[in-house]
This record gives C-alpha cells, sequence and structure tokens, in this order.
C-alpha cells in the first residue's frame, strides 16, 4: 500500500512540473496611439497580426490587451493613416505613433 501512494506522489509531481511551463505564457500589454502631433487617438484599431484578435483604443487612445507570446505583431490601423506594424517584444507598455497617408488623402480627393 506504501508503495501505491509513493507512485501516486511521484506521478503527480511529475504532472505539476510537465505542465507548468504552460502557465502564464500570455504578456499584457497597455499602450497609448497618438498621431503626429501627439494626440490621442481614440478608435484605433489594434490587432495581433496574423490572428482575429484586437481591441480598439478607447476615448483617451490607450488599449489594453493580452497576446499569446512576445513574438507577436501589433497592426495598427485608423482611417486615412498609414498602417503601423510593431513587434511587441517584452514590453509591457507601448506608445505608438500613427502618420497620415497623404496617398489616401489624395485619392480622397482626387
Amino acid at each position: 500500500m506504501n508503495r501505491f501512494y509513493c507512485k501516486l506522489g511521484f506521478f503527480a509531481a511529475l504532472w505539476l512540473l510537465t505542465s507548468l511551463p504552460g502557465v502564464g505564457q500570455t504578456l499584457t500589454v497597455k499602450g497609448v496611439v497618438r498621431d503626429e502631433s501627439g494626440e490621442t487617438m481614440p478608435g484605433v484599431n489594434v490587432v495581433i497580426k496574423g490572428t482575429t484578435e484586437g481591441t480598439t483604443t478607447n476615448a483617451d487612445g490607450a488599449f489594453t490587451i493580452a497576446v499569446p507570446d512576445a513574438s507577436s505583431v501589433w497592426v495598427f490601423s485608423y482611417g486615412c493613416y498609414k498602417v503601423l506594424a510593431e513587434g511587441v517584444g517584452t514590453r509591457q507598455t507601448l506608445s505608438s505613433v500613427l502618420e497620415p497617408d497623404s496617398s489616401s488623402l489624395t485619392e480622397l480627393v482626387g
């Protein structure tokens, strides 16, 4: 009976040790998106490249999102502004600046 509990304890410990590396792999990142003059931009789409996971900046241009790993790439898009792709890395806060896309403005006015 004692051997049974020893084996049970061994396998329980083994199971815990092999399952721990998968815990906590997501990274929560907060950020603010601004335009070229430094004004915050509400309503900017923030998506993790290659997924449908994303969010939109709030009224203060801020966002919070969980990313699967540090190799993820953000894609920021908003109206007549250039699309910006930026690597996440190990940063927990991000400040991004979107620039106007003059070519799309000419197409609209054109």
